[in-house]
């Protein structure tokens, strides 16, 4: 079952303070939403803390009473968009096709869906992978490094190789290449805030161009024909 803001508190992982645990549900939640967005639009380090009490409408005391420093909060965040998004890819991992580059879109699309639905807290689980000057970030990565690796371990689980004309380990890391570069576009994507559609055609046919490639390759007339290419300027 996907976590909910107020499964955050009380599931043993946040780190936030008693008085936080004693306000009004309707309005953890509001002061949660809030945080959410400051971070997903802005990364930790610009990130506001004087905005989101203007925008919440409490005072700026209050928020270091319920979380203790900005830092804290940044973390209590990212736990809950890592394992919301986590549990939400997993929850579609079924009936993965075996082909490598089919599994290849159906994750993609499996991405689209969720940012979709969730694009906030998406926009904060891409940015972990993001180097960013903070102690913390490798601390929150380290913690959830066993649901990282079994995610991947599951997304690719099952797949057919006796086909790949190079071996798994390259065509993985080229893979790899291919999701980061979709992944940094989403992160910098100036079109935030534009509507969920728009978003997901535009992706949907970045996907099926880079899958087009993966499988055709670049060259007119297919590779043949292009072989002398290799070692010339």
């Amino acid at each position: 079952m996907p976590l909910t803001l107020w499964s955050i508190f009380y599931g043993g992982f946040g780190l936030e303070k008693t008085a936080f645990k004693n306000l009004p549900r309707e309005k953890q939640n509001l002061i949660l939403e809030g945080c959410i967005e400051e971070f997903a639009r802005y990364g930790y380090e610009k990130a506001s803390t004087n905005r989101i009490v203007k925008k919440l409408g409490i005072a700026k005391g209050s928020l270091f009473l319920y979380f203790g420093n900005k830092e804290n909060l940044y973390f209590t965040i990212m736990e809950f968009a890592i394992r919301e998004v986590i549990s939400s890819i997993e929850e579609r991992l079924f009936d993965l096709p075996v082909d490598i580059l089919r599994r290849l879109k159906k994750i993609a699309e499996v991405m689209i869906e969720i940012y979709a639905k969730k694009p906030l807290l998406f926009r904060l689980f891409l940015g972990l992978t993001e180097k960013e000057a903070y102690s913390f970030h490798d601390r929150l990565a380290l913690r959830f490094s066993g649901e990282t690796q079994k995610l991947i371990e599951n997304i690719f689980k099952g797949i057919k190789t006796k086909n790949l004309k190079y071996d798994l380990e390259s065509t993985m890391e080229f893979i790899r290449w291919v999701l980061i570069g979709i992944k940094t576009d989403i992160v910098g994507d100036t079109r935030y805030g534009s509507s969920i559609e728009e978003f997901k055609k535009y992706y949907k046919e970045k996907i099926e161009l880079a899958i087009k490639f993966m499988s055709d390759g670049i060259y007119k007339g297919g590779r043949g024909k292009n072989e002398s290419c290799r070692g010339r300027t």
